[in-house]
């Protein structure tokens, strides 16, 4: 038994220990930097640094986008920034990450990559790709919509800008412009459609840019209402009690809404009639079941374009506490009775909940009968009892409603019983 302790008492400094001793690898190198234009068969340099969540010593090295990668670097302090150059042969946009590894060769992921076009001396270079359109995401068939960009040219020349709007069109050259000057166009989409707006440059030598990243439009006929407001109504509530909630709408073109309600218990209201844009819309509704329920709302209009749905309003739904009945009335029957033989007893009782309710009586022998069936509340009951001695008794009732809460017992009834 001894033998077996200390071996599990081993086990756990074992595992103890592989636990203090697990290597955490580097962070991801910070994005290196450097210059963002350079020439063929020159040699730059470009400054990196990572930590090490163990302070661990690390080492760097870095993809230089041309398929070539550095060796790793020395190993330096955590934290400890690092440079090393390189040259690239061919003309063109390359990006450069770097990776760190420490001591115990556990490597991090790569950085954020760093941009670097690479020139051709002597020459003319194309102007860089322009910036992302910017521009409306929404619009309308037949309407003019405008957008902007611009573009920078490395040999500083003016440059010229055209946009493809995404149907098939592209607008015509701009005027030239200095680099990084804005330049607009407009327009207009004849069908309904998702298009992808870019933009291209040219500089005054006629050398062309790449196309831009494009920019999203949605053309639409006819724009959806707004998401309506998150509704109004209480916070909390009680199993099968009625509650009412309100919200409004509005509408971009101001056509008339229909709203409808999710009520969180898998029931969504129907849509209610059409109202202005802007006008209140209220509903009701009560839950079967208790628990915590968020309601919503959604809206429509005319040309049957729906919103977004709302943000919700949340209630809890809570059962309602119970009351017992309450205490039953004075058991009617007769006064006066023999030895052995069958008299009949009522009594009613009312539930303040309503709840049906379940009788019983007690006969001042000592015996009490079995509950009733269930009956509606206020509703009477009778039942039969016989004595087998003579002397007086006191006969009483008690109710019980169906969640098994009882009443007090009623007052008495004095009966006697000869031989």
């Amino acid at each position: 038994m001894q033998c077996k302790l200390f071996y599990c008492f081993c086990l756990l400094l074992l595992l103890i220990n592989c636990s203090k001793n697990q290597n955490n690898p580097p962070d991801p190198p910070l994005k290196p930097t450097g210059l963002s234009y350079g020439y063929e068969d020159s040699s730059y340099a470009f400054i990196s640094s990572a930590t090490d969540q163990d302070q661990d010593n690390i080492a760097i090295r870095f993809s230089w986008g041309d398929g070539d990668t550095s060796n790793w670097s020395a190993y330096v302090a955590s934290g400890e920034t690092l440079s090393m150059s390189h040259i690239f042969a061919d003309t063109g946009r390359y990006n450069i990450n770097a990776q760190a590894m420490d001591e115990k060769e556990a490597v991090s992921s790569w950085s954020i990559a760093h941009s670097i076009r690479i020139l051709l001396a002597g020459a003319n270079n194309y102007p860089d790709a322009p910036v992302n359109p910017s521009g409306p995401s929404t619009g309308k068939v037949d309407s003019i919509y405008l957008f902007s960009t611009q573009a920078f040219d490395p040999d500083e020349d003016s440059v010229a800008i055209r946009f493809a709007w995404g149907d098939g069109d592209t607008s015509s050259w701009s005027t030239y412009v200095p680099g990084n000057q804005s330049v607009s166009d407009s327009h207009v989409w004849h069908a309904e459609g998702t298009y992808y707006v870019k933009a291209q440059a040219k500089d005054t030598y006629d050398a062309f840019s790449p196309w831009s990243s494009f920019h999203t439009i949605s053309i639409v006929t006819n724009y959806p209402p707004n998401m309506p407001s998150t509704p109004s109504g209480p916070s909390n509530g009680w199993v099968d009690s009625s509650y009412i909630f309100s919200t409004t709408a509005t509408d971009p073109e101001s056509d008339s809404i229909a709203i409808r309600f999710a009520w969180g218990d898998g029931d969504t209201s129907s849509w209610s009639s059409y109202i202005p844009s802007g006008d209140t819309i209220s509903m009701s509704h009560s839950w079967t079941n208790a628990g915590t329920y968020n309601v919503k709302a959604q809206a429509k209009d005319k040309k049957g374009a729906t919103s977004g749905w709302s943000n919700s309003r949340q209630i809890v739904i809570s059962s309602p506490p119970n009351n017992p009945p309450d205490k039953p009335s004075i058991p009617s029957g007769p006064l006066i009775g023999y030895v052995d033989s069958i008299y009949f007893y009522s009594s009613s009782a009312t539930d303040p909940d309503g709840d049906s309710v379940a009788i019983r009586f007690s006969w001042g022998d000592g015996d009490t009968s079995a509950w009733s069936f269930y009956v509606p509340s206020n509703s009477t009951v009778s039942l039969s009892h016989s004595w087998s001695y003579p002397d007086f008794y006191y006969i009483s009732a008690q109710a019980k409603d169906k969640t098994g809460a009882t009443s007090d017992w009623s007052d008495s009834l004095e009966i006697q019983i000869y031989w």
